[in-house]
């Protein structure tokens, strides 16, 4: 049974939602990271994960330059080189305040 044309256009269009919306985080952390670190090429950006801790959700990014590698952790979008903060349950220690 085949689905109707409106039914499979809704379904088309609610799959391009995410992949918009991440293009448009991953655009916002790229303009931070030249920002923040100028001079530097981004030459991987990924989404790793997204952590809920009470009502907030942080977003973690990895973020490698042809310089540094970074973590990039949203709200409140700050970034930490991974040399300092090796994985990724080091730097959510430093950045989720204590509960």
């Amino acid at each position: 049974m085949t689905q109707p044309a409106v039914q499979r256009e809704i379904l088309a269009m609610s799959s391009d939602i995410p992949s918009k919306s991440h293009q448009y985080e991953a655009d916002n952390i790229s303009d931070y990271i030249r920002l923040e670190a100028p001079g530097e090429q981004i030459e991987s950006l990924e989404k790793v994960t997204t952590r809920n801790v009470g009502f907030n959700r942080y977003d973690i990014w990895d973020v490698k330059t042809d310089h540094n590698h970074w973590w990039v952790v949203t709200p409140l979008t700050n970034l930490y080189e991974k040399s300092e903060f090796p994985n990724l349950h080091q730097v959510l220690t430093e950045v989720v305040p204590v509960v």
